[in-house]
């Protein structure tokens, strides 16, 4: 009888140490997870690199492609969420990527998804910033910005770069906005908002 018991709380401590970090699932086919976003399945968190984005830009549908990046622990970004969330469903033409500055295989990326699985506004995969390499993960965003825009400045997270499906990019954000201007700007550049 101990002996089962010692087996079965082994596997209890197993299970539960199982469940607290979470790794990104790589993208072995980029077609699935543009049918992920047309279908509004959130489940998944994709490790992402500069040239795995532009390639589901250049194959998605959507004219217009807005990269967020995001943390639970940044305040700023969790305020701003809500409405440009709001704004992407009210552009038929727009898609979001919400892009996680979090390490991989952590705690915090798992809670992350917790996070995003009690929101019903967002139905989307995730994507966490892997880079080509490994490292911090600001360092890695910051090496992600600067792969699509070298002489940007004046960003910290909760970021907005808009692109084109071609990899133009139209806009991107600064640190100086308010949240309203930014959406200004997004607004203007967008053309077929839904009435």
């Amino acid at each position: 009888k101990r002996k089962n018991l010692l087996l079965f709380a082994f596997f209890i401590t197993l299970k539960i140490c199982s469940q607290t970090s979470l790794k990104s699932k790589n993208i072995s086919n980029y077609i699935e997870v543009i049918n992920e976003f047309e279908n509004n399945i959130k489940s998944n968190i994709y490790g992402i690199n500069n040239d795995d984005i532009l390639k589901l830009i250049k194959l998605s549908k959507k004219k217009y492609h807005i990269l967020y990046s995001f943390a639970t622990w940044c305040g700023p970004c969790r305020e701003y969420l809500p409405f440009l969330l709001k704004f992407v469903k009210d552009n038929d033409d727009v898609e979001l990527y919400i892009l996680l500055v979090e390490k991989d295989d952590s705690k915090n990326l798992l809670y992350t998804q917790k996070f995003f699985e009690k929101m019903d506004a967002f139905n989307k995969p995730l994507f966490c910033i892997i880079g080509d390499k490994t490292g911090r993960p600001k360092k890695l965003y910051f090496d992600f910005v600067k792969s699509i825009l070298p002489n940007h400045e004046e960003y910290g997270l909760s970021l907005n770069i808009l692109m084109t499906n071609d990899g133009n990019v139209l806009y991107a954000s600064t640190y100086n906005e308010s949240k309203k201007e930014i959406l200004e700007n997004l607004k203007k550049l967008t053309i077929n908002p839904k009435d």
